[in-house]
């Protein structure tokens, strides 16, 4: 019995120190590269992937931009709701209630954002939208001189405003 609790340590020491080890991090990354953003499993149960650092026509997606969508992402990722809504609740994002409800009481809404940011934006004259393959979307507008772009639109499934912005 020894033995095995022994060898049981051991794999789970060497687990650990693979972990601590790993490349994946994000220093000395460019923003164009992909770079995970958490590795907590979603409200939902699904593994976070990754954010992009491009858009969809291979274009680095600006500082600011990834910035915001990383902290979206990692917010999503946690089975927190609170850690979320903190970080939507901030000047530039201008979701409506009913939006920030449904991610608030719906650990499925939240899993779906956090998938449908892992997906390479797609760049518009008002802004950037991630078109998740599930139909989702969300939408980040540019902002003003005067006012900071932010999430300014969420849906988890297909709507007209989203099949205009993420054609199939």
């Amino acid at each position: 019995m020894s033995i095995i609790a022994a060898v049981l340590i051991i794999l789970a020491a060497v687990a650990v120190r693979s972990l601590l080890d790993s490349p994946d991090t994000e220093q000395g990354q460019a923003s164009t590269t992909t770079t995970p953003s958490s590795t907590t499993a979603t409200p939902a149960g699904r593994t976070c992937g990754e954010v992009k650092g491009v858009d969809a026509d291979g274009q680095p997606v600006p500082a600011a931009l990834l910035a915001q969508v990383r902290a979206i992402h990692e917010a999503a990722c946690r089975p927190d709701p609170r850690a979320l809504l903190d970080t939507l609740t901030a000047p530039g994002h201008e979701l409506p209630e009913p939006t920030l409800e449904q991610l608030r009481a719906d650990p499925g809404a939240r899993a779906t954002l956090a998938l449908t940011l892992e997906t390479a934006p797609r760049t518009s004259q008002g802004g950037h939208t991630y078109c998740a393959p599930t139909g989702a979307a969300a939408v980040f507008g540019r902002g003003t001189h005067d006012r900071p772009g932010g999430l300014t639109a969420f849906t988890t499934r297909p709507t007209g405003m989203t099949e205009g912005l993420c054609p199939a």
